[in-house]
C-alpha cells in the first residue's frame, strides 16, 4: 500500500544469498572425481599399509624403546647424579612393593594357622566325645526331623515299589521267560 517501488528493489539487494565457497566446492569435487577414478586403487593401498603398521609394529616400539635407552645413557653419562636419583627411586619402588608381598603373606599365614588351630580343637572335641561315647564325630549336623516319628511309621505300612532297577527293557533278557533266540546262519558250502 505505501510501497514505493524504489524501496522494493532495495529489500531485494539487502538479503544475503547463501552461497557456498569455489574453493569448498571445487575441494569436494576434486575428491569425489579421484574416487571415482582410483577408489579400488586407493583400497587396496590403505589394506596394505593397514597390513604393514600391524606387522612393523612391535619392531618399531623396540626400536623407539632402544633409542629412548641409548638417548637415557647418554644422559646419565652426562650427568650421573640425575642417573643416580632414578635408580635409587626404582630401589625405593621395589622396596614398597617387597614389602607389601611379604606382609600380604604374613596375613595369609595368619589366617591359614587361626584355621589350623581352628580343625586342631574341632578334632580335640571330637576324640574327647567318643572317649565318653558319646561318638567320634558330631552328630548333631544331622537334624532329628529327618526320621519319621513312630506315629508315622504305624499309620502307614510301606508299600513296595514296582521299580525294578536291574530291569532295562531295552537290554534284554531281565529275567523274562521268553526265551527266542535267532537261528545260527549256516553257510551253504556250494560255491
Amino acid at each position: 500500500m505505501g510501497d514505493h517501488p524504489a524501496m522494493g528493489n532495495n529489500a531485494e539487494q539487502s538479503v544475503p544469498k547463501n552461497l557456498t565457497p569455489e574453493l569448498l566446492s571445487t575441494g569436494v569435487g576434486t575428491i569425489i572425481t579421484t574416487i571415482e577414478s582410483y577408489g579400488w586403487l586407493i583400497l587396496i593401498l590403505t589394506l596394505i599399509l593397514f597390513y604393514l603398521y600391524h606387522k612393523y609394529k612391535p619392531t618399531y616400539k623396540q626400536w623407539r624403546e632402544k633409542q629412548e635407552l641409548l638417548k637415557e645413557e647418554e644422559q646419565s653419562k652426562k650427568n650421573p647424579e640425575l642417573f643416580y636419583d632414578r635408580q635409587l627411586k626404582m630401589e625405593q619402588a621395589r622396596q614398597r612393593l617387597q614389602e607389601k608381598v611379604v606382609a600380604d603373606y604374613a596375613a595369609k599365614k595368619e589366617r591359614e594357622n587361626e584355621l589350623a588351630e581352628l580343625k586342631r580343637q574341632k578334632k580335640i572335641e571330637e576324640w574327647e566325645k567318643h572317649k565318653e561315647g558319646r561318638g567320634y564325630h558330631s552328630k548333631s549336623a544331622i537334624k532329628p526331623s529327618t526320621e519319621p516319628s513312630a506315629d508315622a511309621k504305624t499309620l502307614k505300612p510301606k508299600k513296595k515299589s514296582d521299580y525294578r532297577p536291574e530291569f532295562n527293557p531295552l537290554a534284554g533278557g531281565g529275567g523274562g521267560t521268553s526265551g527266542y533266540r535267532p537261528s545260527r546262519r549256516m553257510n551253504s558250502g556250494g560255491g
